[in-house]
């Protein structure tokens, strides 16, 4: 049988007409699923713009054409491509005969743009000669994933300095995967609401660096902020490696091994590990093994803040100690192990307590001194700290866990609010303030919305966050009904909590009821009632509780009383209007489906 062979055009196309088309026409981007974060140093993207300042010939650059055959994603040359974009915007100066310059923009036409020209700048012909360069770009025609997988594999297997866990992921997408990379973006607050993002859009949700001021703080993660990894371990993908550890001791059980040879067996599609975590996964369902994580890591996250303290002060007698990832992978576990036997904590300040010093103990001190793992080890340690923890657990209720993980999606929704607005609505409350009554019409509107967000974009989850403003206007009102006072942070966060003292016996769940009995009613297939009722739930934020509706478009075409809509902003405000263009919007998602 005759192989697929690809057909592809190299060319070269001048570094002027590439940051036309990322800029301003918005048609190049950035595919998550396999594409690594901004890693690049300051000194790295000066270097290679010396490169193309000296006239050195520099690496090809690949392109794969997506479904509609005008954008290009990036397959190689994600940091090289950055590094240009963000000297043309100003973002750091070259050095060249002694003195540091900044891109002149007058000379690359781009007078116009928004970015604030810095001084002092190259000259002007130098300067016009930079953005003349022709860079080696190859571009293939329209590919599917798992052959755009396979390319970027292929490259990032021969002589490129990956990570080993970076290598891991280099061309596979597979539900493991996924699963690891959902939840350490998650964690590290980078998660975007959908795979292909515009590649300008990249440094909101990469990690900050020395003179890069990237939108993912790195000291304010988690992972940094309780000092289990460092700034640099973060950068080489660490905390990826830890979460393919959990997962595989989560999915595959005790037997599953620790050592590097294990964990490249889950991605290699030959092994039977990598068959059994598919088979598992498709099985229970990705969501239900993401929530299982995030509830045994929010457990830990209620002791650490009763504690008041970070991982390493609160376990730790001494800062500089060794294997604290490996501490804390024996400890989700261990809370894991006591969640499958339903027990859950009972009182985080009792936990706190044995928690306080523990690895001081002798039990630990392969891990803590000599930096030893092995699966002997960590079921040694598992089983420790399963001991300690279990005088201070409670039997968990049949089905009483409810919103696991939601309240961390939910704090990277707000993060990343100002770019997707399309996706996102808030509420103030759900009791009309006249009389005092829950306000029914008011709830079924957002489920209307929610539809409509999601016919906008079939690609992302959508949300209704009920506890923050969306017209500052009513603010006032509201706080002097409840005498309460907002929390201002970008948007007035009142929170449920007043509405549910006055007019709820102080009790969430008859609050999160009221407004399910609401959904319950209205007009709209069974399907995506379920799906709401099932997703939806109150969190905590700001130290204000908050309600959260959320809905994910499946792949079709979401109905309220019988019409489609769809939600578009004019006149500096979002309006929900029935749409006159219903042929256009399923083919639209039909377009999106197929080329999952």
């Amino acid at each position: 049988m005759k192989e697929e062979v690809l057909q592809i055009k190299t060319m070269g196309e001048k570094i002027n007409n590439l940051f036309k088309d990322a800029y301003k026409r918005h048609l190049i981007l950035v595919n998550r699923k396999y594409q690594r974060k901004l890693v690049w140093t300051i000194e790295e993207k000066r270097a290679f713009i010396d490169t193309l300042l000296h006239g050195y010939p520099v690496p090809l650059f690949l392109f794969a054409k997506t479904g509609n055959g005008k954008e290009r994603e990036i397959i190689d040359g994600l940091q090289r491509l950055d590094a240009i974009f963000s000297f043309i915007k100003q973002e750091f100066p070259v050095k060249w005969e002694g003195k540091e310059y900044y891109c002149n923009k007058d000379a690359l036409f781009c007078t116009s743009e928004v970015f604030e020209q810095k001084y002092p700048v190259l000259d002007f012909d130098f300067c016009m000669q930079f953005g003349e360069y022709e860079l080696p770009t190859t571009t293939t025609d329209v590919a599917d994933s798992d052959t755009v997988n396979e390319i970027f594999k292929r490259i990032n297997s021969t002589g490129k300095k990956l990570t080993k866990q970076d290598l891991r992921q280099a061309g596979i997408v597979s539900r493991f995967s996924d699963l690891v990379s959902k939840t350490a973006a998650n964690i590290r607050g980078d998660i975007t609401f959908g795979d292909c993002i515009d590649i300008f859009d990249m440094p909101k949700i990469s990690i900050s660096n020395k003179k890069l001021k990237y939108g993912i703080d790195v000291k304010e993660m988690f992972w940094v902020k309780h000092d289990i990894i460092t700034e640099i371990e973060i950068r080489r993908s660490k905390d990826e490696e830890a979460l393919v550890q959990i997962y595989g001791y989560m999915i595959l059980g005790k037997d599953c091994g620790v050592n590097s040879g294990t964990l490249d067996s889950f991605y290699n599609v030959k092994r039977d590990n990598y068959s059994n975590l598919e088979n598992i996964i498709q099985s229970d369902g990705s969501d239900i093994w993401f929530h299982s994580f995030f509830e045994i890591y929010e457990e830990l996250q209620k002791i650490l803040n009763v504690a008041k303290l970070t991982f390493t002060d609160l376990l730790f007698t001494k800062r500089a100690t060794r294997g604290k990832s490996k501490i804390f992978t024996a400890l989700i576990l261990a809370i894991w192990e006591l969640k499958k036997e339903s027990k859950i904590i009972g009182d985080s300040f009792k936990a706190s307590r044995v928690l306080d010093g523990i690895c001081g103990n002798e039990a630990l001190t392969k891990i803590t001194e000599d930096n030893s793992w092995s699966k002997e080890i960590r079921d040694e340690a598992i089983k420790f700290f399963k001991e300690k923890l279990e005088a201070v657990t409670i039997k968990q209720a049949p089905n009483c866990v409810k919103n696991v993980g939601l309240q961390t999606e939910i704090f990277n929704v707000l993060k990343n609010i100002l770019s997707e607005t399309q996706t996102v609505d808030f509420k103030l409350g759900i009791i009309d303030l006249n009389h005092g009554s829950l306000n029914k019409n008011t709830i079924q509107k957002m489920v209307k919305t929610l539809t409509a967000m999601a016919n906008t974009d079939c690609t992302k989850n959508v949300y209704i966050i009920i506890g923050i403003a969306d017209n500052e206007n009513d603010v006032k009102d509201f706080e002097n009904h409840y005498n309460v006072h907002c929390v201002t942070i970008n948007r007035s966060y009142v929170g449920i909590d007043a509405e549910v003292e006055k007019y709820f016996n102080n009790n969430s769940d008859n609050y999160e009821n009221a407004v399910k009995n609401v959904i319950e009613n209205c007009p709209i297939e069974d399907s995506v009632k379920n799906d709401i009722l099932c997703n939806s739930g109150t969190i905590e934020y700001c130290n204000r509780g908050l309600m959260v509706l959320k809905y994910k478009n499946p792949g079709k075409v979401v109905k309220y009383g019988g019409k489609a809509y769809v939600r578009h902003f004019s006149n500096n405000s979002f309006l929900v209007e029935e749409t006159e263009a219903y042929d256009d919007l399923v083919i639209k998602i039909y377009e999106h489906t197929k080329n999952q």
